[in-house]
């Protein structure tokens, strides 16, 4: 409980602070009750309040700012006293000033920094921070010269203030935290240019601050792909190429930092320019409406690269005439058109070409047409493709009559003058068997009606496939053999010229034992002799004893011996090596297909210095590739003679150059300096200096040390000779 205040004190003792000094008594109060006191302007004077406590704020604030003021007086009483000690011992005064004041920070949303404030003076001054209005510093905390400040997940952006306090005076520097935030989606993207392949973009930043690059989207408003991606784009206009002719696209642009991709910006839409046709109409029909006139139909091309605006026909009864020299027939985008006065009882060859405001795209390919009333036109879109080691398909569509009673088709084999002929109903397709094995084999095919035979077609080719089952075995002179009957058993041996030895045909005792299964002949003491074996596979064991010299920094040996004989399973026609890093710039896999059937070893050529690597071998037969071997692993060679790389830093008026040494073998490498060098100073004589070593992947070698190398700078120059301090790895 407060005592009752002397009338006879002054007026500034009775006082409280800034306010203006109101008598304010103090009466005695209950064990539960606490005076309520009321300035001069409240009419009820003072009262006790019983229960809970009460205080006003203002009368709060008045003791507090009362309690500073005392401590500020009794600081500043206690400086001035050894101010007069200093100066009775010749000590000399100096106001505060910052020897390191605190620097601006760019954070990640969420993230810390340390503000870092030091200040100097005599007498060494308190330092203290605050934000604001708010003392971030406690008052019986506060330092002398030195003051670090941590800020933990910073969300906004804010100003930090280091305050400096001496009895000389008072100074003040402000640090701005900023948080980066995801740049904004830039504006006004627009499309200043369109060729038929490519298109031109200009856009605004829409960004205050620099960002680091742009990142272009776009994408076929056609397809169901997703948006493909240009990066790095450093300015705002860029051109696209690439595009497809006449097709609309869409584009969007988004600004990148170091935080990450912002937002796209809105889109636009735009559509490439036209090209004349890059392919020619599709399939092209004709048929004779009497003997004079000619009824031909077409579908559009399957790349028309703009508008089609007609099309031309060509026509002629020299089809080995140069095409400006047939007969030219236009017509608008229709897809049928009717040509007179032809001559009848003649052949005629007739292509069809379709164009642009551009220009006229590729003509068709060449159909041919007897004008004679009822006789089917040629087949059109004829294909051929192997299905099996011994048949072909054929496919073709067919002529625009209905009249149409067979087709005759001829095919022979090439290098043969005998040709066969096979004759079947309508139809649309057509396989032909009893083919040999990896044989080229040509084909023309003709309809043909009541009126007449129509005319064949120019011929076609196509390969059967390789035989499976017609493979060596692992005698040079042994053969199997591949027999679906016994009646074809000859027509289906497969026969390989680089082999070595006799053919043996299979004897009748090979075909009863053997019939419609897969058998070999082989030349036993020169009498033939056959017997059930089962059919050639990939190999079932992968190369032997596999290894791996590392010959120089960018180059690996690799050797091996190939899979036992009872697990290939027919010849080794190749070998594939593979190898992969599994750390570096280059992690992807890399094959090396082909490699010879007498190959033993393989240099691996153009790999990162100083690098691990897995390396496979694997072998093949005609059926496949064997499984592969396990995984070898050998590390590149080091560099062989010493090199250096710097990086360098600056601490007040010392400058700091880290020289990383490395023993190479050949080229002058590493790569790259030390990492992330920073310099710290303990105490007036001393500073700390750390980094950290290059990435892995530009080291090319085992580091052997580091050079520190530092010297005094005056006007931001060095002065005299640089200073060289060698640091082994263990210490670094």
């Amino acid at each position: 409980v407060p005592e009752p205040i002397s009338p006879s004190r002054s007026r500034q003792e009775r006082g409280f602070g800034g306010i203006d000094n109101n008598y304010l008594p103090s009466i005695r109060c209950g064990p539960s009750e606490l005076v309520f006191a009321l300035s001069q302007a409240t009419s009820t004077g003072p009262s006790c309040l019983h229960g809970n406590l009460y205080l006003m704020s203002a009368y709060l604030h008045i003791r507090t700012a009362q309690r500073e003021r005392k401590r500020q007086r009794e600081r500043a009483e206690e400086s001035r006293k050894k101010e007069k000690g200093r100066e009775r011992g010749g000590v000399r005064r100096v106001p505060p000033r910052f020897s390191i004041p605190p620097n601006n920070q760019e954070v990640m949303p969420g993230g810390s920094v340390n503000l870092t404030c030091v200040a100097v003076g005599s007498p060494m001054p308190y330092v203290k921070w605050t934000m604001g209005q708010v003392e971030l510093t406690k008052e019986e905390e506060m330092p002398l010269g030195r003051n670090v400040l941590e800020v933990t997940s910073i969300r906004e952006s804010a100003n930090y203030t280091c305050v400096a306090i001496s009895s000389l005076g008072m100074i003040e520097a402000t640090a701005q935290v900023t948080v980066k935030a995801l740049p904004k989606p830039p504006t006004s993207l627009t499309v200043t240019e369109t060729t038929a392949t490519s298109v031109t973009l200009t856009w605004d930043s829409g960004n205050p601050e620099p960002v680091s690059y742009y990142m272009i989207q776009y994408r076929a408003k056609l397809s169901d792909n997703g948006f493909q991606e240009v990066e790095g784009v450093a300015t705002t206009r860029y051109s696209i190429g690439g595009l497809s002719p006449y097709s609309e696209y869409e584009f969007r642009v988004m600004a990148i930092n170091n935080i990450g991709r912002g937002p796209p910006s809105d889109p636009v839409e735009t559509r490439t320019g036209e090209q004349a046709p890059s392919s020619p109409p599709l399939h092209v029909q004709a048929r004779m409406l009497s003997a004079s006139t000619m009824l031909v139909q077409w579908e559009p091309p399957e790349e028309p690269n703009g508008q089609i605006r007609g099309y031309r026909v060509y026509y002629s009864s020299d089809m080995t005439a140069p095409l400006s020299a047939w007969q030219k027939h236009n017509t608008d985008d229709s897809s049928l058109t009717t040509i007179s006065g032809l001559t009848p009882d003649i052949t005629y060859s007739l292509r069809v070409l379709g164009f642009t405001s551009v220009g006229d795209g590729p003509p068709s390919d060449i159909l041919q047409v007897k004008t004679q009333q009822g006789v089917p036109a040629q087949p059109s879109s004829f294909e051929a493709e192997a299905e099996l080691d011994t048949r072909i398909s054929l496919t073709w569509l067919w002529p625009v009559q209905d009249q149409i009673t067979k087709y005759e088709l001829q095919y022979w084999e090439a290098g043969s003058d005998s040709k066969k002929h096979v004759t079947f109903g309508p139809a649309g397709s057509h396989s032909v068997d009893g083919l040999k094995p990896d044989t080229m084999y040509y084909f023309s095919l003709a309809a043909r009606s009541e009126m007449g035979l129509g005319v064949y077609t120019q011929p076609i080719q196509a390969r059967t496939a390789q035989s499976t089952a017609a493979k060596l075995s692992n005698e040079a002179h042994c053969f199997y053999i591949s027999v679906l009957t016994p009646v074809h058993a000859v027509t289906h041996l497969f026969t390989i010229s680089h082999i070595r030895g006799p053919f043996i045909a299979p004897t009748a005792r090979c075909k009863r034992q053997h019939g419609g299964r897969l058998f070999f002949v082989c030349l036993i003491r020169g009498l033939p002799s056959c017997g059930f074996a089962p059919p050639p596979a990939a190999p079932s064991a992968p190369p032997q004893e596999v290894h791996v010299v590392s010959l120089t920094s960018t180059s690996l040996k690799v050797s091996w011996v190939a899979p036992p004989a009872d697990s290939r399973h027919g010849a080794i026609v190749r070998y594939t090596v593979s190898y992969q890093a599994p750390a570096g710039e280059d992690t992807e896999r890399h094959d090396v297909p082909d490699i010879g059937a007498d190959a033993t070893s393989h240099v691996l050529e153009g790999l990162e210095k100083w690098t691990e690597y897995e390396v496979w071998v694997r072998a093949h037969t005609d059926v496949g590739p064997g499984p592969e071997s396990a995984p070898v692993k050998m590390r590149t060679k080091e560099d062989g003679r010493f090199s250096a790389s710097l990086a360098q830093s600056s601490l007040s008026l010392i400058s700091f150059t880290l020289l990383l040494l490395v023993w190479r073998q050949d080229n002058p490498m590493p790569g790259a300096p030390p990492r992330k060098l920073e310099v710290e100073a303990i105490n007036s004589t001393a500073i700390r200096v750390t980094w950290k070593p290059p990435v892995q992947v530009k080291q090319h070698g085992q580091i052997r040390g580091y050079q520190v190398i530092f010297s005094r700078l005056e006007n931001g120059e060095p002065r005299g000779q640089p200073n060289i301090m060698d640091v082994a790895l263990p210490e670094a």
